[in-house]
């Protein structure tokens, strides 16, 4: 596949999740998953798109997988909190309440991470 025609899949994948339509998306995203297993734009896509689309058992196996190959990609703090923030979410749809409180508590953690990188690097503010 070429490069162009990736790029073209991924925007039409990103727009068919801003619009909701989980469905189409799933669709592209299961085709680029047999060609790429291992990348973590689909894996965290599919866990999202899976999420929105009402099946938590799939969302909650693909957060975990994006997870697990977020370290291939050096992620940051605030992509590993939204991956736990949808593992938590599918858990605790699922009733897996001690299994969602750990997602959550992973998911603060990573996000005070993040919070405390862009507080090294504050936004230059204007005065009037």
């Amino acid at each position: 596949m070429k490069v162009s025609q990736k790029q073209w899949l991924y925007s039409q994948i990103y727009l068919y999740i801003q619009q909701q339509k989980y469905t189409k998306a799933i669709t592209l995203l299961k085709a680029l998953n047999m060609l790429a297993p291992n990348d973590f734009y689909v894996t965290k896509s599919l866990a999202r798109s899976y999420l929105g689309a009402g099946n938590h058992l799939l969302a909650s196996k693909y957060a975990e997988l994006a997870i697990h190959h977020s370290q291939d990609y050096n992620s940051d703090s605030k992509e590993l909190a939204l991956l736990h923030l949808i593992k938590s979410r599918a858990q605790l749809k699922l009733n897996q309440m001690i299994q969602a409180k750990e997602s959550l508590d992973h998911f603060i953690n990573f996000r005070q991470q993040s919070l405390k990188v862009t507080d090294k690097h504050p936004t230059q503010k204007t005065t009037i």
